[in-house]
């Protein structure tokens, strides 16, 4: 298990990439870490890696305190967006690389190696050159010399990002099951909510150098902690409205919709978020009257973009591909009042 507590990191500069972190991940879990730009995220791989020093707190794998252990003596692979594959070495030698220098029996070598090629699948690679390969490939190549050397915890740090979308699919597949086939912590970086929501047996939302939500997907994606996680975590991203709320009902643009549960207070502002498939087209009682902006059309569903006079966006619903929609439409929209989320001024959730 890997451990940290309270951690913050500073630069030289005076940039604080983290604040008082903490977070555990578990031994074969595979956490993915979320967040925009800028939000800690690579650092925390650093952290971890030893490649950085915290400025205050502790990193513990297995219970023990690793400050003073250096990089290599923490059985971690990393595995980067760009693969850096040794260009003038065959597939082969680059698996054996970190072996050869390490000053390993061949007997060792060969064992190790010939692990890694059937759990990846390289041996019709192996003679080839890294300029020879195509982006995925090179990437499992990358992944294979990391796993190479019995490491505990494998750091992941966007390594999708620059392959196509068939290819994507998949390494995410073979990520998916590395925790499982190799006995490893695996730790995934990336900018991409939908990716994290794929991959993860937990999420971890980093912002402003922040913990904002760490648990399974389905928790965080259906019931997240803040206005920022509701609105990051999702594609289409949740709709923002904004209304007055006075015990079980909630007004918005002038329609009066029940809430299934009263709230601590009321309150003359709040903002309502509703997720896209939580909108359905028709008019009914307490629906919203709108026009259609445009629509996006995605094969077997299409993303309808609807103006509710009164709001200061447009609200996002999906649609059956086949629906007939056009800009400029009248239409009415219905929202799930089950499935609706109450933010306060300074983001948090309201409490029922």
């Amino acid at each position: 298990m890997i451990e940290l507590q309270d951690v913050t990191k500073q630069f030289p500069s005076g940039n604080i990439a983290l604040r008082r972190l903490s977070l555990r991940v578990g031994k074969k879990e595979l956490l993915t870490v979320v967040g925009p730009s800028g939000s800690g995220k690579t650092t925390l791989l650093r952290l971890i890696a030893g490649l950085e020093q915290p400025t205050s707190g502790r990193i513990l794998f297995a219970g023990e305190d690793v400050a003073n252990r250096e990089p290599h003596a923490r059985r971690i692979g990393m595995v980067f967006q760009r693969q850096n594959l040794l260009e003038h070495l065959s597939v082969l030698d680059n698996l054996l690389f970190s072996l050869r220098m390490r000053r390993q029996s061949r007997a060792v070598q060969q064992a190790k190696v010939d692990r890694v090629i059937e759990l990846l699948d390289l041996t019709e690679l192996l003679s080839r050159w890294p300029q020879e390969l195509s982006g995925g490939e090179q990437q499992r190549i990358a992944i294979g010399r990391a796993l190479v050397d019995d490491v505990t915890t494998l750091l992941l740090d966007e390594p999708l990002a620059q392959l196509d979308a068939v290819r994507q699919v998949e390494l995410r597949q073979l990520i998916r099951s590395l925790p499982a086939t190799t006995d490893t912590t695996v730790i995934y970086v990336t900018h991409d909510q939908s990716e994290a929501l794929a991959l993860g047996d937990r999420i971890a939302v980093l912002s402003a150098g922040e913990l904002a939500q760490i648990g399974p997907p389905q928790e965080v994606f259906q019931a997240p902690a803040t206005r920022f996680v509701a609105r990051f975590i999702g594609s289409p991203r949740m709709n923002l409205l904004v209304g007055k709320q006075a015990g079980y009902d909630l007004e918005i643009s002038g329609v009066t919709i029940r809430l299934p549960n009263a709230y601590d207070s009321d309150r003359a502002h709040v903002e309502v978020g509703i997720r896209p498939e939580d909108v359905t087209i028709g008019a009914a009682a307490n629906s919203l009257p709108g026009e259609v902006q445009h629509v996006e059309f995605c094969g077997h569903e299409s993303i309808a973009y609807v103006r509710v006079t009164g709001q200061p966006e447009l609200i996002a619903c999906r649609v059956a591909g086949s629906a007939q929609l056009k800009s400029g439409e009248r239409i009415h929209l219905s929202i799930n009042s089950d499935r609706l989320h109450l933010f306060l001024p300074d983001g948090s959730v309201a409490r029922r």
